[in-house]
């Protein structure tokens, strides 16, 4: 009797793989913040190298340009008259200061439109006056120097304080006065002959000892500058 061979299922030979999964779609939020978030990095690394790009034009022009600040301080100072009255609390004064201008730089050219200087004693400002209008303004060249001169004189007001009257009687005993001059500058700068800053205001103020002479008295004082 012959040996049967051995029968084998259908089901057992067929191998059947287990079913896939369908792919799992983003969600409509998902995708909406990923985009946003995508379109903030391109703008912020825009404004990035839009800040990189400027920094790096002043920086190159600064190193080319070399910019320095202007000096300015009082050459001669001349005090003729100051005279207080304390029943009507005025002030009598004539006082007249030449000043120096100076440009240091070698590439930057300096127009001066206005100048205007005030003066105060005590605190109290009591003259002021225009050392530089539209009549006369000037440019000041590269490595170039210029003289002003301001002339303060008249009469006003000045309701003094009883420490303030002794302190003019004190200085008035002395032959010296202190005044302090503040000068506000209109001031534009040019580079070559295209580009150019405009609308400039730095401020100066210098402390002065005038002595009370008719004569001229020689003071050399450098200023301190305010540059921007």
């Amino acid at each position: 009797m012959a040996d049967k061979e051995p029968q084998f299922s259908s089901a057992a030979a067929t191998y059947e793989a287990p079913p896939q999964r369908p792919p799992q779609k983003r969600s409509r939020a998902a995708q909406c913040c990923c985009c946003a978030f995508q379109s903030l990095c391109i703008v912020l690394g825009s404004i990035f190298v839009f800040l990189l790009f400027i920094f790096l034009v002043l920086f190159v022009s600064y190193l080319i340009i070399q910019p320095r600040p202007f000096r300015f301080h009082v050459t001669e100072a001349t005090l003729s008259q100051f005279n207080y009255t304390k029943t009507d609390s005025s002030l009598r004064y004539k006082v007249v200061i030449n000043f120096t201008v100076e440009n240091p730089n070698n590439r930057l050219n300096i127009y001066y439109d206005q100048v205007v200087a005030h003066v105060s004693y005590r605190g109290v400002t009591f003259s002021s006056a225009d050392v530089v209008t539209w009549r006369n303004a000037f440019r000041l060249g590269t490595g170039s120097t210029e003289r002003l001169g301001g002339a303060f004189m008249g009469q006003t007001v000045v309701p003094f304080d009883d420490e303030q009257a002794k302190d003019f009687d004190d200085d008035k005993k002395k032959g010296i006065f202190f005044f302090l001059v503040r000068l506000r500058f209109n001031i534009r700068f040019r580079i070559g002959s295209s580009f150019k800053y405009q609308d400039v205001r730095p401020g100066a103020k210098c402390g002065l000892d005038i002595p009370l002479s008719p004569n001229g008295t020689a003071i050399t004082t450098m200023c301190d500058v305010d540059h921007f």
